[in-house]
């Protein structure tokens, strides 16, 4: 329906729904590109949180650019690496 109206449809990496590049990768890949990715940022956490969100940076088309808080304070460094992995990406969709 949403394709018929000429609605483009985006998820995103959703938590422990989505827990890794390898299965958001294999949700995008099955839908043939019928729907798109919205990249979170602060969806996923973790010692591994860069290297799976840049496992799917290139598949982004709209990116969740939201800043993750320490104690009430904003995570300058996280925020700041999680825009180089949409620069490095080559992503230039929007960030909100």
């Amino acid at each position: 329906e949403a394709e018929a109206l000429g609605v483009r449809v985006l998820t995103e990496n959703w938590f422990a729904l989505v827990p890794g590049p390898a299965e958001m990768t294999a949700i995008l890949d099955s839908l043939g590109g019928a729907v798109g990715l919205n990249f979170d940022f602060v969806n996923w956490s973790g010692p591994d949180k860069y290297d799976r969100l840049a496992g799917i940076a290139p598949y982004a088309e709209g990116c969740h650019a939201k800043c993750d808080f320490r104690g009430g304070v904003p995570d300058a460094d996280d925020f700041r690496r999680c825009l180089e992995l949409t620069r490095d990406a080559g992503f230039s969709g929007p960030h909100t």
